[in-house]
């Protein structure tokens, strides 16, 4: 089989997986039989044994020891519950960034954690001339920055050793033992030179961090004042964010 060939095939494999996958969407996650997913999308039952194996090895899907009827797995249900939580976060959060953009023109974003990286999962640019633009979607190191170092401070011990312990980057435990006595992260020039930013954590109602708000401005126009005061606001939003997400102040 030559290279097109294994690729429009692979795609085939992919296609017919999501379609078994959508199956379960439409019915609600009602549990089905190897025998009749394979009717309900028209393929052999060995084909759909192989794909129901695979998908059942990645934790897609599980099988009852019982009636060996297919369900939706663990995974899947991480994927949704990570949507459904991303979704929530965004409404929750966009009013309160937008009075923090109005507060100060300078660019708001909130970021997740993505395993060892942070990702923009909303953002308003400033207005100024000049400014640093990112989008909603792209990807940084999360031991840099504001925002990177909030989500790291708030996760837990393990998980960051474990970040600490793959990356070139070395920050003190005492660094965030200050941030959590603070409230908030400050960082200058370390992502990008000739930029500061500040960011402080969303919680959610089981007071997991789910997010960091973060705002970000040229260096230039920096100042010890303007840094503290912008930091007490984005506290201040990000704990209203908390709250409408379930969150009791402690």
């Amino acid at each position: 089989m030559d290279k097109q060939n294994s690729k429009e095939a692979s795609v085939r494999t992919l296609e017919r997986g999501l379609d078994i996958l959508a199956l379960f969407i439409e019915s609600e996650g009602k549990g089905k039989t190897m025998t009749e997913i394979s009717q309900l999308i028209g393929l052999h039952p060995s084909t759909t044994s192989r794909l129901l194996g695979a998908l059942e090895k990645h934790n897609f899907l599980s099988r009852g020891s019982e009636n060996r009827q297919y369900v939706l797995g663990s995974k899947l249900l991480q994927i949704a519950d990570t949507a459904a939580t991303n979704t929530s976060l965004s409404t929750a959060s966009l009013p309160m960034m937008r009075e923090l953009h109005l507060e100060f023109n300078e660019s708001v974003s909130l970021y997740v954690a993505k395993g060892d990286m942070r990702v923009v999962l909303e953002r308003i640019d400033s207005t100024q001339p000049l400014r640093l633009s990112v989008t909603p979607g792209e990807v940084f190191a999360i031991t840099r920055g504001a925002t990177g170092k909030v989500l790291l401070t708030w996760m837990s011990k393990e998980e960051r050793n474990k970040i600490l312990s793959n990356c070139d980057d070395r920050i003190e435990p005492e660094e965030f033992e200050r941030i959590r006595m603070r409230g908030y992260a400050v960082s200058a020039n370390e992502r990008v030179h000739g930029v500061y930013a500040v960011g402080a954590p969303v919680f959610n109602s089981r007071g997991e961090i789910v997010g960091a708000l973060g705002l970000s401005a040229p260096y230039s126009r920096y100042s010890d004042e303007i840094c503290e005061r912008q930091a007490q606001r984005i506290k201040y939003y990000a704990q209203r964010i908390s709250l409408s997400l379930g969150w009791k102040a402690e």
